[in-house]
C-alpha cells in the first residue's frame, strides 16, 4: 500500500538530483522519507549507511531489497578487523595506557589517550602535532611533553594494529584501519543513503563524501549528541562542498502541539545563546499531549520512562524505584554494575569475589584506586567511588535486587530507565526528564563551558524532551529555560487539587507501541506555552 507523504516528505523521496541533505527533526519520518526514496528508484543498488546495531537490524526488516543496510563498524570488521580480533575491547583503560606507556604521571596518560582517540576519529593519516593543538607550547618544558605525550599516542597506534602486540585495540582502530586504505564503495553502490549524519566523526564522513556516487545525506543538527567523540556534523560543509540540495522535515508525528512548543523553545534558547539557525518544531494536529510540571500520581504508578544525563543519575533512579520491575535501555549491563561490585569488594577487601582480576593487578586495596580515581580526575572511576561510599555494605543486596528485578522485555516493565544518550531514536508514551542534567542557567556552569559544550547540553535536552508522544514532565532546567524564552508571556500553570480535567478538542491517536496514556479526571499543573513562531 503506497505511503501518503507530507509535501516536504515527498520532496525528499522524489529527489533525483546527486546530493541533498535533508534536515529532519525529532519525529519528523526521516527513515519513511529513505525507505520511500529507495522504493521510488528500485533499479539503483544502494548503502543504508546505520548509526548502531540495533538501526541496522531494524532497517534491514523493513527496506526494499536493492538496499544493503550496515553500519560503519561491519563494513570494516569484515576487511580490517579480523587479525586484531582476538584483543578487542570495548574502551581503553587508562591503566593499560600507563602500563604500555611506563608512566607514572597520569596527566601524560590521560593526553597520549586524547590524542589517539582524536586520531581514530578524524580524517588524517597519522598522529601528528595537529592532534595536539590544546596543548601550550610557551615553554621547552611545554614543548617536550607535548613530544613525550605526541610519541606515546604514536606507540598505542602501532601496538594497536599489530596483531601480536598484547596492547588491547578498540573498535574504532579497525574502522581507521578499514578508512586509511580509501575503500571505494562506489563501486559496489550508485546510492549511499547517510542517517544521522550529525553524529558522524569526520573518519566516516571522509569515508562517505569522498564516494563517486549519488548521496542522501540525513540528520538534524539538534540532536548531535557525540561531539565528545569527535563528531563534527559535517552536513553543512558536504552541502556547500557539493553544492547539494537542503530540504527540511519540520513536522513531527510522534508528538502534538505542546511537546512541540517545549522542543521548539529549547531550539529558540540555542538560538539565543550559540547563534544557529532557528528550527520550529511544529506537533500533529491528531495527537492530544500533555505537558506536566509533576505527574499525578496515577501516572506515576502506571509504566513510564525516566531518563537521564548520567550513568550514576540511572543507578540512582534505579536504587529509588529497587523494587519496581525494571527495564534498563540497553540492557543492566551496560550500566557498568559488574564494575562497581569489583570495586565495593575491593573496598571491603573480599578479593576473592572480584570477577575482573585485572583489577587485582592495578591496585592493591581500595585506598590505591581511590587515589588514582583522584589523581586522573577518571569520570567513571570517581562516580564508582561516591556510589560506594554512599551505599557502603549494603550495595551488594541492592545490586542484587536490581538484577532479580532488572526485565529484557519492555512490555513487562513498571519502569523504563536510561540515559538521554542511549534514548535516542526511541519513543514512549510518558517521559519524565530527572535531574542530573546540568543547570545551565548558572553562572558557575555557564561561565566555564564553551558555546560547543552549552549547544551540547541543550542537543540533549531536546532529544529527552522529544523521546515522549503523550506525556512529558521536564525537569526544573528544562523549565526555567522555557520560563527564560516565554518572559513576556508567562507560563500559564493549571493548579492541580479540584482541578477538573481541561476539555480535549483533538482526536486521541493511539501513536503509542505499547502503552496508552489515560486520561484523569483531575489534571495537575499543566504548562501552556506560547508558540515561538507568534
Amino acid at each position: 500500500m503506497a505511503e501518503d507523504f507530507t509535501n516536504q516528505q515527498a520532496a525528499g523521496v522524489n529527489y533525483q538530483g546527486e546530493a541533498v541533505v535533508i534536515k529532519a527533526g525529532a519525529g519528523t519520518g526521516k527513515t519513511s522519507v529513505l525507505r520511500g526514496y529507495a522504493k521510488a528508484n528500485p533499479h539503483l543498488r544502494m548503502l543504508y549507511l546505520c548509526y548502531n546495531k540495533a538501526i541496522q537490524v531494524e532497517a534491514s526488516s523493513k527496506f526494499p531489497k536493492n538496499v544493503i543496510c550496515r553500519t560503519g563498524h561491519a563494513i570494516a570488521f569484515a576487511r580490517a578487523g579480523k587479525s586484531i580480533e582476538h584483543k578487542l575491547t570495548g574502551n581503553l583503560r587508562l591503566t593499560d595506557i600507563k602500563n604500555f606507556i611506563n608512566t607514572p604521571n597520569w596527566e601524560i596518560v590521560k593526553e597520549a589517550n586524547n590524542i589517539f582517540e582524536k586520531f581514530l576519529s578524524s580524517a588524517s593519516l597519522e598522529i601528528g602535532n595537529e592532534h595536539a593543538k590544546h596543548l601550550p607550547e610557551f615553554t621547552e618544558r611545554q614543548r617536550h611533553r607535548k613530544q613525550v605525550v605526541v610519541a606515546a599516542a604514536q606507540q598505542m597506534w602501532m601496538a594497536a594494529t599489530d596483531p601480536n602486540n598484547a596492547f588491547p585495540a578498540t573498535h574504532d582502530v579497525y574502522l581507521k584501519l578499514y578508512c586509511l586504505r580509501e575503500p571505494e564503495l562506489h563501486t559496489w553502490f550508485q546510492v549511499i543513503l547517510f542517517d544521522e549524519a550529525q553524529d558522524a566523526n569526520p573518519v566516516i564522513s571522509d569515508l562517505i563524501y569522498r564516494q563517486q556516487c549519488r548521496h542522501v545525506i540525513v540528520g538534524d543538527d539538534h540532536q548531535q549528541l557525540y561531539r565528545f567523540r569527535g563528531a563534527d556534523n559535517s552536513m553543512d560543509a558536504f552541502a556547500k562542498a557539493k553544492k547539494a540540495d537542503v530540504l527540511y522535515l519540520t513536522k513531527s508525528f510522534r508528538f502534538g502541539h505542546n511537546i512541540a512548543l517545549v522542543a521548539s523553545h529549547l531550539l529558540k534558547y540555542k538560538t539565543q545563546v550559540t547563534g544557529c539557525d532557528p528550527f520550529p518544531i511544529e506537533g500533529f494536529e491528531k495527537i492530544s499531549d500533555q505537558v506536566y510540571q509533576y505527574l499525578p500520581s496515577q501516572m506515576l504508578n502506571e509504566p513510564h520512562t525516566r531518563l537521564h544525563r548520567t550513568v550514576s543519575g540511572t543507578l540512582k533512579t534505579a536504587l529509588k524505584f529497587i523494587n519496581k520491575k525494571i527495564f534498563w535501555v540497553g540492557g543492566i549491563d551496560a550500566y557498568n554494575l559488574q564494575e562497581v561490585l569489583d570495586v565495593f569488594y575491593l573496598s571491603m577487601d573480599e578479593k576473592d569475589k572480584i570477577k575482573r582480576r585485572r583489577l587485582l593487578a592495578e591496585f592493591r586495596d581500595y585506598e590505591t584506586y581511590k587515589d588514582a580515581a583522584k589523581s586522573s580526575k577518571d569520570i567513571e572511576m570517581n562516580r564508582i567511588v561516591k556510589i560506594i561510599d554512599e551505599h557502603g555494605p549494603s550495595l551488594t543486596r541492592k545490586i542484587s535486587v536490581l538484577r532479580k528485578n532488572a526485565v529484557t522485555d519492555e512490555v513487562n516493565a513498571d519502569l523504563t530507565i536510561s540515559t538521554a544518550h542511549r534514548s535516542k531514536g526511541l519513543e514512549w508514551d510518558t517521559v519524565v526528564l530527572e535531574e542530573d542534567f546540568p543547570d545551565l542557567l548558572s553562572p558557575d556552569i555557564s561561565e566555564k563551558k564553551d558555546t560547543d559544550e552549552i549547544a551540547d547540553e541543550l542537543n540533549l535536552m531536546y532529544v529527552a524532551s522529544t523521546r515522549a508522544m503523550k506525556t512529558l514532565q521536564p525537569n526544573e532546567i528544562v523549565l526555567a529555560i522555557l520560563k527564560l524564552v516565554n518572559a513576556n508571556k508567562p507560563l500559564d500553570f493549571v493548579n492541580y487539587p479540584g482541578r477538573a480535567a481541561v476539555t480535549q478538542d483533538k482526536p486521541v491517536v493511539d501513536n503509542g507501541p505499547r502503552r496508552i496514556a489515560t486520561t484523569s479526571d483531575n489534571e495537575p499543573q499543566k504548562i501552556r506555552i506560547s508558540d515561538p513562531r507568534d
